[in-house]
C-alpha cells in the first residue's frame, strides 16, 4: 500500500492464472510480437536473458500487489478498485462486465490502457464450442451452434461480457467505448497465441508454467523460474 492507501494493483490469483496472466503481458511488452513467435516456435529458448529481465519486471510488479492476492478471486480483485480500495487491475477483458454491471461509466469511472510495452499486439483468447461425433441430439446440437455463432447472439453476449465478437460483420455501434477500442486493435494489431490459456502451448507446458509461476511469487528466483520453464519447454517438445 503506498502514501495514499491505495494498493497500487489489485490482485486475485488464488487459482494463479491471474498472476501468470500478468506475466504473460510483461513477457509480450519485453519480447514484442517478433520475439513472442520466436519463443513459442522454439526458436528462442526461456533462458534467454530477454526472458529473465521480463521475469524481473513482473517480480517488480509483485512487490505492488495486496497483501492478500492469494485469497482473493479476480471478482474480488475487481472489487477492490470498484470500491476505491486499489488503483489498478491487470485482467482480461471479463473485468468490463464487472465494471458496468457495478454501475460504473466508461471514460468517466475507469479507463484502461495497454499493458506496458504491448501496444501492437493482441493476445487472442478465444472461446470455442465444438460439436461431437456422434451427438445424440444431432439437429438439436447443430441448432445451437448455428445460434450462438449468429451475428444476433454474438452481439447480445459480447455486449454484456466485455469481450468482442469473432464475426466481422457485428454492428459496432452495439458496443460501448471499450470494446471498439479493443476491436480496433484487433483489426489492426499482431494476433497472437496466449500461452496462459492454452492457446500457444501443450497442456503439459501449461501445468508447468503455472507450477513455476507459483514458486516465483514466493521467491523471486529468476533463474530458477526461467530455469523450470526452459525443461518444461523441452519436455513439451516445444524448444528445437
Amino acid at each position: 500500500m503506498n502514501a495514499s492507501g491505495l494498493v497500487p494493483l489489485a490482485m486475485g490469483d488464488a487459482g494463479l492464472w491471474a498472476t501468470a496472466e500478468l506475466f504473460e503481458n510483461t513477457l509480450l511488452g519485453v519480447l514484442g510480437p517478433r520475439g513472442w513467435r520466436e519463443l513459442f516456435e522454439g526458436k528462442m529458448m526461456f533462458d534467454d536473458p530477454r526472458v529473465k529481465y521480463a521475469a524481473r519486471l513482473y517480480g517488480r510488479m509483485l512487490d505492488y500487489q495486496n497483501a492478500d492476492h492469494s485469497a482473493l478471486s479476480w471478482e474480488q480483485a475487481v472489487r477492490a478498485v470498484i470500491q476505491g480500495k486499489a488503483a489498478f487491475i491487470a485482467m482480461g477483458d471479463w473485468t468490463y462486465a464487472e465494471l458496468v454491471k457495478a454501475g460504473l461509466k466508461e471514460n468517466e469511472d475507469f479507463g484502461w490502457v495497454s499493458s506496458p510495452g504491448t501496444e501492437g499486439a493482441f493476445l487472442v483468447v478465444a472461446d470455442g464450442f465444438t460439436l461431437a461425433q456422434g451427438a445424440p441430439h444431432l439437429a438439436e446440437a447443430v441448432a445451437w451452434l448455428e445460434m450462438v455463432g449468429s451475428k444476433e447472439a454474438q452481439e447480445a453476449f459480447n455486449a454484456l461480457k466485455g469481450s468482442i465478437p469473432v464475426r466481422t460483420d457485428a454492428d459496432k455501434g452495439k458496443f460501448g467505448a471499450y470494446q471498439r477500442w479493443s476491436m480496433a486493435s484487433f483489426d489492426h494489431d499482431a494476433l497472437l497465441a496466449s500461452c496462459v490459456h492454452g492457446e500457444a502451448v501443450p497442456a503439459a507446458f501449461q501445468q508447468e508454467l503455472t507450477d513455476a509461476i507459483s514458486l516465483f511469487v514466493a521467491d523471486r528466483n529468476v533463474e530458477r523460474f526461467t530455469g523450470a520453464l526452459l525443461q518444461a519447454d523441452k519436455a513439451s517438445g516445444l524448444a528445437k
